[in-house]
């Protein structure tokens, strides 16, 4: 399966790239979470922001192929 993935704020410095194509088994975003966590050494779960295809999401959900994946940090204002 075909995914992209785009990185925003910190995680843009961690993978060292805006976005990237991914082919793999992730039929589900904790595969895909997983396989970052192993690929990027300094990859953090513990305040990840996801969305799939513009849309926020919680918890695990199920990828579908060309989906397209943002993975980025909280974002506060004031």
């Amino acid at each position: 399966m075909k995914i992209r993935v785009r990185y925003f704020g910190l995680y843009r410095d961690i993978a060292g790239k805006m976005e990237e194509n991914l082919e793999g088994d992730f039929r589900y975003l904790s595969q895909l979470i997983s396989y970052l966590e192993k690929k990027y050494r300094d990859f953090r779960t513990d305040h990840l922001v996801v969305s799939i295809n513009y849309r926020y999401v919680e918890g695990d959900q199920e990828l579908k192929e060309g989906d397209e994946v943002a993975i980025m940090s909280p974002v506060s204002g004031g």
